[in-house]
């Protein structure tokens, strides 16, 4: 019939590698994460400010024009 077992033996064992795939998944996305969190704590660095302010002219400038086309009479 049945096994004598000792207290403490294990009677059966879960099959958890989806479990195991899982959490190396999940762990590998934590760390992406927590990367793209420092980055994000640290910017705006200096070195990122004056291609973003000459974007920002060149779409105000845009705009303007756009504007300024906008009023001229149409005929």
């Amino acid at each position: 019939m049945g096994q004598r077992v000792k207290p403490g033996d294990p009677l059966f064992v879960l099959d958890d590698r989806k479990q195991q795939a899982d959490l190396v998944v999940k762990e590998a996305a934590l760390k992406e994460a927590k990367t793209r969190l420092a980055r994000l704590k640290q910017a705006p660095r200096a070195e990122d400010l004056p291609p973003a302010q000459a974007k920002v002219k060149e779409a105000e400038a845009n705009f303007e024009d756009a504007r300024a086309n906008f009023r001229l009479p149409r005929s």
